[in-house]
């Protein structure tokens, strides 16, 4: 097929010629992008500090909490990444909160996460669901006075890497 197209190019002009190499080399890039592209998401830190309210009384203590929904696979391909965070800072308390759940969902969780992760459904769902405004997993760091969320949509490696920073 090489061959063949080498020959048929031979004949063209000059420009045709660097036309359809050029087109060629670019060719591969092109489909690799389509089939996975480069979201805004993955290299974004789309933080948003705001005060502690009484509403989000479960909150307490300084640690990481990730705001889920029952069964949802973002939320559970999160967990991947909160492993390998806990094992880069073994310090850092990480805690799922199950929103709009029963008991019965957190065993989904629980077989994944291991023993490092803490697993718990939420105490007030509706604060919780409004904290995340509809953005599943939101990774909420809880402070003294203040939350510092990440919605999933704004969770890059720059807020992987403030996050860890921020963690140690």
């Amino acid at each position: 097929m090489v061959y063949v197209f080498r020959m048929k190019i031979k004949r063209c002009k000059p420009i045709i010629k660097w036309s359809l190499r050029i087109g060629l080399f670019i060719l591969p890039f092109i489909v690799y992008f389509i089939y996975a592209p480069i979201y805004e998401g993955d290299f974004s830190n789309g933080s948003v500090t705001i005060e502690k309210d009484a509403k989000y009384y479960e909150l307490t203590g300084e640690k990481l909490v990730i705001i889920v929904l029952p069964n949802c696979p973002y939320c559970l391909d999160a967990m991947d990444r909160l492993k390998k965070l806990k094992q880069r800072v073994p310090s850092a308390e990480l805690e799922y909160v199950l929103c709009n759940g029963d008991s019965s969902n957190i065993g989904w969780y629980r077989e994944n996460a291991g023993p490092d992760i803490n697993i718990r459904l939420a105490t007030d769902s509706k604060a919780m669901s409004q904290l995340a405004e509809g953005l599943f997993p939101t990774f909420v760091l809880v402070g003294e006075s203040n939350l510092k969320l990440w919605p999933n949509n704004a969770f890059g490696v720059f807020a992987m890497d403030e996050l860890e920073d921020l963690l140690q």
